[in-house]
């Protein structure tokens, strides 16, 4: 058993009486009670107490402390816990601490963790541990991540069932924010976050994205200019419709701009299960508690399981206070029961459909690609957003020299084809329209194809 318990640098061990002043000093430091959970300090006689507790059967008292002790000098490092322990499901949940920094970034959790699970598995038979983590807690993550846990889930108290993401961005803004509010959008943007901030009486500030080297980014300067004056930004991500997939760094400036000056992150996620590879999608809220605890996120399956009739998505909010306030806007209206079907539909997709919707991104970033190669070839004039998430595409049609009503008469009675309108996606989406990409590559090549020949013999009536 004493070998199970050893690795090269700690050991765990049983706790003594005479760790009462160490835990005492432990648990009572109020700068690890973000992470331990904790909310009042312990007496002496408390801690005693749990002491005495942990000298009983694991199978009585249902949690199980382990002191770290270094193997080169026996100077407990911290501790780690089994808790909640459930024999007759075989699991447990696990939590570590490893107290001073002096004793941080030296294996040590690793260590102990990996011990843990050994013992867990050889000695008690449990085939499940798991670990309460706070979402901007990117270190434990990456140290429970590494010993092979994966991620699974949310709090369930974040949770809340709204009734489209349209309807959940509309309800958050109207808990967070108040009739005249300023709300920052980056358009070229989804129509309905203008039009709902104009329904609901609030202001639209516009931060335009830009484009580098062909390539949708945010204007900074511009941005801090516009949060300056408002309470929310209404926030897409990945982006509709340039199919952005923003980057750690730039979600980083966001948030950081958002924290300067006060502002509540709105943030659409809708399309953050469709990342093209190896792009990578990254929540907003996830990058830092302080981003964390002034968001409220949105997510669905209706564009990853192409049940939006089912009206069924999903806010998560950190933030007690956010969530609360969120809560009561949604339980004025009585919008928050959820449906049956709805219901049922988000539970098979996220529980069985990871190979299908690996498939699926799969096929969409080869119609987009397909897309490219055939405009490249056939209609230089147009130009292809280089999108890195989802189902669209986003075409810059200013190279075919005309307006938007002259574009929108040309697609629909000349190439008979229907795409969005590029204008309802804001002004900076004049001369574009956007399509969408999921069906069968063959129905994009007669799109195209369509396109292509419309134009073509136009240009040649003209010449003629």
């Amino acid at each position: 058993m004493k070998a199970l318990l050893k690795s090269k640098k700690i050991y765990l061990r049983a706790l003594e009486p005479a760790d009462t002043g160490l835990l005492y000093h432990w648990e009572n430091d109020t700068a690890v009670w973000g992470v331990s959970g904790t909310q009042l300090p312990f007496s002496r006689h408390i801690l005693q107490q749990f002491i005495d507790e942990q000298a009983k059967d694991i199978y009585a008292t249902r949690q199980a402390r382990f002191v770290i002790e270094t193997m080169a000098d026996a100077r407990p490092v911290g501790v780690i816990d089994l808790f909640d322990f459930d024999p007759a499901n075989a699991r447990a949940g696990v939590g570590v601490l490893i107290y001073g920094a002096e004793n941080q970034r030296n294996g040590y959790a690793e260590e102990a963790l990996r011990l843990l699970c050994r013992y867990a598995s050889e000695v008690l038979h449990l085939h499940q541990l798991y670990a309460n983590i706070g979402a901007s807690n990117t270190a434990s993550r990456a140290l429970f991540e590494k010993c092979g846990f994966v991620e699974c889930g949310l709090r369930r108290e974040w949770i809340n069932f709204t009734p489209g993401v349209v309807a959940g961005f509309s309800f958050a803004m109207r808990a967070l924010t108040n009739e005249g509010d300023g709300v920052v959008i980056n358009p070229p943007v989804y129509p309905p976050f203008a039009a709902q901030i104009n329904a609901n009486r609030r202001k639209v500030v516009n931060s335009p994205l830009i484009v580098k080297e062909g390539k949708y980014g945010f204007d900074f300067d511009d941005l801090d200019r516009k949060l300056a004056g408002a309470k929310a930004l209404l926030f897409c991500s990945p982006h509709n419709p340039t199919g952005r997939v923003f980057s750690r760094e730039e979600l980083t400036c966001v948030g950081e701009l958002c924290c300067k000056h006060n502002v509540y992150i709105i943030s659409d996620e809708i399309h953050s299960d469709l990342a093209h590879k190896p792009h990578k999608h990254i929540h907003i809220a996830s990058i830092c508690k302080e981003f964390a605890d002034r968001t409220i996120t949105l997510i669905a399956p209706s564009k990853t399981f192409n049940v939006a009739g089912l009206s069924t998505s999903i806010s998560i909010t950190p933030n007690e206070e956010v969530h609360d306030m969120f809560r009561r806007e949604m339980d004025q209206y009585h919008a928050d029961q959820g449906n049956v079907f709805g219901t049922e539909a988000v539970i098979a997709g996220y529980n069985n459909g990871d190979e299908w919707l690996d498939q699926f991104n799969e096929y969409m970033a080869g119609n987009l690609q397909f897309i490219k190669e055939f405009v490249a070839k056939n209609l230089p004039e147009i130009k292809v957003c280089n999108g890195e998430a989802s189902y669209i595409a986003w075409f810059d049609m200013r190279g075919l020299g005309m307006d938007d009503d002259a574009l929108r008469r040309f697609m629909v009675d000349e190439a008979k084809v229907g795409l969005s309108e590029g204008f309802t996606f804001g002004e900076e989406g004049r001369g574009h329209m956007r399509m969408v990409t999921a069906v069968p590559r063959a129905v994009i090549a007669e799109v195209l194809d369509r396109i292509h020949k419309a134009y073509r013999n136009g240009k040649l009536k003209m010449e003629n």
